[in-house]
């Protein structure tokens, strides 16, 4: 939290080593809007591997945050490349049982280990890669440009060069962020992300301050400790390194809007369209331009799409704006847990992710009325979110926030968009006086279609691991 104090290694200089890390940790890359994500299998016990590696490490073709925040740089570059590697990926460059046993559970287990899914609401049989049984996959290496074509030119570059290493794309994903920053239920996204301390990035308005070790390892985190930072054979793997969540969530966008309509009740004066898309804006607890609820309950508000200076137990402590079981309270609860608002900011603040995901599949036309019938097209959005602790953070908001149905002293329910229960038969209930509303029956409006945990190490760390065993 702000005023923490600096031990460990944010300690050297007041700040973090920027030039140890790779860029995406503080950048989303938006001036290259065109991405694909290739989730890689490697030639284990094979000399290639590691030349491949070499290769990516030291021809700096992997970016800096130094070179990613950099202007004349950021302003002539024409792709950014970032790599990350599973446990078992880790194991092609000759980490041993030994060597892993220094990493947490949650990411030598896995993503797809009967436990992780149970805690995340995940069924892995059903994915299309990732699950039991599948292509094991070692290592994900993200690539954006700024063009299609560029995109296109890197992923051939890049696929060949593994070939000729022996590896294989085992999964390609591409994404994109669209020029009004929505996504495919139609509303902004990205607006709440968290500001580092002693990083190098300017601090928004809004932003909440998280110390450097939420994010990095071996930095000082939200508990005023450093975050544990794994060893191998006497050299610290972890600094400067980050755990990377990827997950393909599909949308299905029809039945979101076709469930917003058939249960819309217009007010005095207003249509259907916008009783609908005002039911809707409750169910994501802001409007499709991005205002909070919170503040503006009644209509979108344009100069409000980027705000997030507010507090749900001043402005809205009943509900009655943004309902308690909305997905941003759910994502980030802000000041709204008990015992009290000043402590709910504190254990807040220790459960926050860093996102750089984006969309994948073609954007849909207006109107949205026309949403509701499926033309047959799978969209969705590629989650990528990064975190220093894969349990602390990201599962534990998907267990305990996301996926709990006890959530706010909320009755059976689960998060209104991303809720994976079993039956389908899922609720959301909408406070109010006199009475409240509860919608039920509600279906299932995201699936996961795969996805793994990553670890995403620092410079140093990537060149080490690239060097022969």
């Amino acid at each position: 939290m702000a005023g923490a104090p600096v031990t460990g290694l944010a300690a050297k200089g007041g700040g973090v080593d920027v030039a140890d890390v790779q860029g995406i940790a503080f950048y989303a890359y938006s001036e290259h809007p065109f991405a694909s994500y290739l989730l890689l299998n490697l030639a284990k016990d094979d000399p290639r591997t590691s030349v491949w590696l070499r290769e990516l490490a030291h021809s700096r073709h992997v970016r800096r945050a130094t070179e990613a925040g950099d202007p004349a740089i950021r302003g002539r570059a024409q792709e950014h490349v970032q790599i990350a590697f599973t446990a078992s990926g880790l194991g092609a460059f000759g980490l041993g049982p030994a060597d892993l046993a220094e990493f947490p559970s949650e990411f030598v287990d896995g993503m797809n280990d009967p436990q992780r899914a149970r805690i995340l609401g995940d069924t892995p049989a059903t994915w299309a890669f990732g699950g039991p049984g599948q292509d094991e996959i070692h290592a994900v290496l993200m690539l954006f440009a700024r063009t299609p074509e560029a995109l296109a030119e890197l992923v051939a570059r890049h696929t060949a060069a593994l070939a000729a290493a022996g590896g294989r794309v085992i999964q390609e994903d591409q994404g994109q962020i669209f020029a009004d920053h929505h996504e495919h239920f139609g509303f902004r996204d990205g607006i709440a992300q968290p500001h580092i301390e002693h990083g190098p990035r300017r601090r928004r308005r809004g932003q909440d301050f998280l110390a450097p070790g939420e994010l990095l390892l071996g930095y000082t985190n939200a508990y005023g400790e450093p975050t544990a930072s794994p060893t191998a054979r006497g050299f610290d793997l972890g600094a400067n390194g980050t755990f990377v969540v990827y997950r393909k969530m599909r949308q299905d966008v029809a039945a979101f809007w076709a469930a917003a309509y058939d249960r819309a009740r217009p007010h005095p004066g207003e249509s259907v369209d916008e009783a609908a898309v005002r039911l809707a804006a409750s169910m994501v607890g802001r409007w499709p331009g991005g205002a909070p609820l919170a503040l503006h309950p009644d209509h979108d508000v344009a100069s409000a799409a980027d705000e997030n200076v507010f507090s749900f137990a001043k402005e809205d402590p009943h509900g009655h704006r943004c309902p308690f079981g909305a997905h941003i309270r759910r994502a980030n609860p802000r000041d709204m847990l008990a015992p009290s608002p000043k402590e709910s900011l504190v254990e807040t603040g220790r459960h926050r992710l860093f996102r750089r995901g984006r969309t994948y599949g073609p954007a849909l036309a207006l109107p949205r009325s026309s949403w509701r019938v499926d033309d047959g097209v799978e969209r969705g959005l590629l989650f990528i979110a990064l975190c220093a602790s894969l349990g602390r953070q990201f599962e534990f908001v998907q267990q305990t926030w996301v996926e709990s149905t006890k959530f706010a002293a909320l009755y059976d329910e689960q998060d209104p968009l991303l809720g994976q229960a079993a039956d389908g038969g899922r609720r959301f209930t909408l406070q109010g006086e006199p009475v409240r509303r509860c919608l039920v029956d509600l279906p299932g409006f995201v699936s996961i279609r795969g996805g793994a945990y990553f670890f995403m190490p620092g410079m140093r760390a990537l060149a080490w691991i690239a060097t022969p065993r």
